[in-house]
Order: C-alpha cells, then sequence, then structure tokens
C-alpha cells in the first residue's frame, strides 16, 4: 500500500479505501488519520480537539495512467480551546487555497516554466485550462531585490497592455523593455515602457548603493538607454554590443544595392539586376563563411559573381570591403590591435564620398568608446537578443497575450530565475502560499 502512495504521490499515513473508475477521470477515496499537531490558524494554539464529523473533500491530483485523478478524503472540523473559534483542518499534501494538491500544483507551475500554452499545460496534467489559469493567477513577482553587476537591456515588441474598464478598450504598448542579469544568464524583470523618463522612474526605486552596484550597462546604440546608464549608475562602464554594429553595416550595404537596384528597374537594366540579385546573400556573409554557401568553388564563383557585380555597382564594393573589414577587426586580438585597426576604419571610410558609407562610419565613431569597451570588458548584450528569442516562441505558442501583467509573469517564469535554478521545487515555497517571487 505505501508503494502504492508513492508511485500516485499520495502522503504515505493515507491508506487507499477504493478506486472508482469514471469516464473522464478515476476516483481514490482515502482515509487520512488524524494529524498529531493540531495549530488554530487564528491563534496559532495547539489545544485543539475534534468539534464534529466535518465533510467530504474532494480535489484534483496529479494524472496516473495518462488519466485525471481526483482524491476525495475526510476533513474534520476542529475547535480551539483557546480562541474558542472553529475551523477545518488542512492536511499539508493540500494547497491551502486552491482545490489541488500541492503535487498536481508544482506539476502545473513547472509546466508555466516552459514555453507552452495554457491549453496544452492542461493537457498534459488532464485538468480544465481554468484550473491552470487558477495557478498562473496565484502567482506574484515583485521588484527584484536588488540589481546585478552587469545589466543587459533591450527592447522587444510585444503589443500588450492595460484594460480600461472606463473606456472599455485596451491601452497598449508596441514595444516593452527587458532587463536582464549576464552573470546569471536570467531576465529579472519586464516593463512595458522603453521611454527614459519610465526607465528613470523605475531605476529610482532602487538606492543609490544599490545602482551603484552596477559594473557593467550593456545595450545598443540607443541614446534614451545610453541616458538612463549615465543618470542612474555612476560606476557603470557602457558597453555596446557589435552585434548591432554588423546590423547596422549590413543595413548600409543593403542601402547600397537597393539604390542601384532601383536605378537599374527605372533605366530597364535586366542584366545588372541580375547581377546584383546573385550575391545578395554573400554580400552581408564574412568571407570566412561563405565557403559554406559556394562548396569547393568559393574562389572561382565569388571572383565571378562579385566581380560582374561590382562593375555594374562601384560603390557597393566600398560598401562590401568595409563591412569585410569590420568583421576582420572583430576577429583581431588582442584589444590594443583592435583599437588601432578601429582607428584605421574610421579614418578611411568617414571620407568616403559614398553617402551610405560615410553616415555609418559616422555612427560608428559617434559610440566608438562604448563600442571598444565592449571589447576591453568582454560584455555584450548578447544575452538580451537570445532571450528575446524565446520571448517571440512563447508570444507564438500563446498566440498573444493582452495584459501587459499576464504577459510580464510567463517572461519571468520562462527566462527568470526559476526556469535556470538547478532544483527548482526549492523555490516553489512562495509561490505556494501566494507570496511575491523575488528574482
Amino acid at each position: 500500500m505505501k508503494t502504492s502512495n508513492y508511485l500516485a504521490k499520495l502522503p504515505q499515513e493515507a491508506t487507499i479505501k477504493s478506486i472508482q473508475v469514471f469516464k473522464d477521470y478515476d476516483l481514490i477515496s482515502l482515509d487520512v488519520p488524524t494529524a498529531s499537531q493540531r495549530l488554530c490558524p487564528h491563534c496559532g494554539s495547539d489545544d485543539c480537539v475534534i468539534k464534529d464529523s466535518g465533510t467530504i473533500q474532494t480535489v484534483r491530483h496529479i494524472p496516473c495512467n495518462h488519466r485525471g485523478t481526483v482524491v476525495s478524503f475526510h476533513k474534520r472540523r476542529l475547535l480551539c480551546k483557546d480562541c474558542h473559534s472553529s475551523f477545518y483542518e488542512t492536511p499539508y499534501w493540500i494547497h491551502p487555497f486552491l482545490r489541488m494538491t500541492q503535487a498536481l500544483y508544482d506539476s502545473i507551475l513547472l509546466d508555466l516554466i516552459q514555453p507552452l500554452s495554457f491549453s496544452e499545460i492542461a493537457r498534459r496534467n488532464h485538468v480544465p485550462q481554468s484550473a491552470v489559469q487558477s495557478v498562473f493567477q496565484f502567482i506574484h513577482f515583485g521588484l527584484p531585490a536588488k540589481l546585478p553587476e552587469t545589466i543587459c537591456i533591450d527592447e522587444f515588441k510585444g503589443n500588450s497592455g492595460v484594460w480600461s474598464p472606463k473606456s472599455h478598450r485596451w491601452y497598449r504598448n508596441k514595444y516593452h523593455c527587458s532587463i536582464s542579469d549576464s552573470d546569471s544568464h536570467s531576465v529579472i524583470d519586464v516593463l512595458d515602457q522603453i521611454s527614459g523618463v519610465y526607465l528613470n522612474k523605475y531605476f529610482h526605486q532602487f538606492s543609490l548603493e544599490q545602482r551603484k552596484r552596477v559594473k557593467y550597462f550593456c545595450c545598443d546604440m540607443s541614446n534614451g538607454f545610453v541616458s538612463v546608464s549615465r543618470k542612474n549608475f555612476p560606476d557603470a562602464r557602457i558597453c555596446i554590443d557589435p552585434f548591432h554594429v554588423v546590423k547596422r553595416l549590413n543595413e548600409m550595404v543593403d542601402d547600397v544595392r537597393l539604390r542601384y537596384q532601383r536605378q537599374f528597374q527605372d533605366a530597364g537594366d535586366t542584366e545588372s539586376l541580375k547581377k546584383l540579385k546573385g550575391i545578395i546573400r554573400l554580400l552581408k556573409t564574412r568571407e570566412d563563411n561563405q565557403v559554406k554557401y559556394w562548396g569547393a568553388r568559393f574562389h572561382e564563383n565569388k571572383q565571378r559573381q562579385f566581380q560582374d557585380a561590382f562593375e555594374v555597382a562601384p560603390d557597393l564594393l566600398e560598401a562590401y570591403d568595409s563591412l569585410q573589414f569590420f568583421h576582420d577587426i572583430l576577429a583581431s586580438w588582442p584589444y590594443s590591435v583592435q583599437y588601432e585597426e578601429l582607428t584605421e576604419w574610421i579614418k578611411q571610410y568617414t571620407a568616403s564620398d559614398v553617402e551610405e558609407i560615410h553616415s555609418a562610419a559616422c555612427t560608428i565613431r559617434h559610440w566608438r568608446g562604448y563600442i571598444q569597451n565592449s571589447w576591453k570588458y568582454g560584455k555584450s548584450n548578447g544575452l538580451s537578443e537570445g532571450l528575446n528569442n524565446k520571448v517571440k516562441v512563447l508570444k507564438r505558442v500563446a498566440f498573444g497575450l493582452h495584459s501587459f501583467e499576464s504577459f510580464r509573469k510567463r517572461i519571468l517564469l520562462t527566462c527568470g530565475k526559476l526556469r535556470l535554478s538547478k532544483d527548482p521545487l526549492s523555490v516553489l515555497e512562495d509561490a505556494r502560499n501566494g507570496k511575491e517571487i523575488r528574482l
């Protein structure tokens, strides 16, 4: 019998009286002995006696043999001799507020950590979707307990907001802001706005001592994020991820290519247009990786295709060389070599007569110090970019989330520290008791 209790995740002291099989679920009737220690929830006294026979309680349990399971047991009514208040006993294996066992609550909560829809979680646990919704609404995330040493910040497209009962409409924000801890590789909070005023107000909730703990602030080439860092984190070194620099140069190459394509289309030059379209993929690929695209005939095909395209679009050759030059800088080592090569790159391409190249070079010259910090200290915003991909998967699986609070909770459950813990069950106690989970 104890083995059956263990396999069914039932308390060892309980005795299975009967099992009834219905069409959609199995009903397990338990005989639960009276607890040796009875504490009054009102005054905390242990001088409690049985008042009457009580009632039969039925709760949901984890599925057994891929079938829904319901557990029924006799719940007694107790009387406290000190404060004379009566109450029902609550076994430790029953959730204190939801009509389910702790085992089912933990199972649903651990499934919420995965990027799954509510309907899929309900199907896995053989419960209605309303039960999953009840567990989800029972979870609350507060502010982070402390700020990390390395903050990664980035915006992502959310399209969620707050429902206004007065105007009967949703007030949505297109973009939200994610704040991540680079050391623990997890999201610590999600904000519904990306404006500088809103971010300054948020970070000012932390003390100056907490904000001085931040040593590195990783972001993209955004004036808003940089100004927030300067205002709130006096000791932080701002690092701009080279990913965004390469992205800017890729856009520059595309702008030059599209300019020539429009000229050829207007002139009806289909031959030149085909030459440009034949190298679209190669233009933004690093030369070391082009062998994967061309194979054994890499050098022959490259020279032929590129030579034909650059003859009809000479500005595209300069744009392509500037991108490959910057890729070589990223692959250089140590930092002193990268510093000298970047100086040469800026001198060469800020003097370019091509408007697109000149504009991109001036942008990189403007953010040069923060880009070099990323190389010098080995920090990047790649974590935020990777977590944003997981957020997109979560949005797709959930078919969109209108409420920002619900969206925030799903992101923190999926991408927060709870997911990355070696023993997730060790942090479920606060969630069980309805307390705020602080990352």
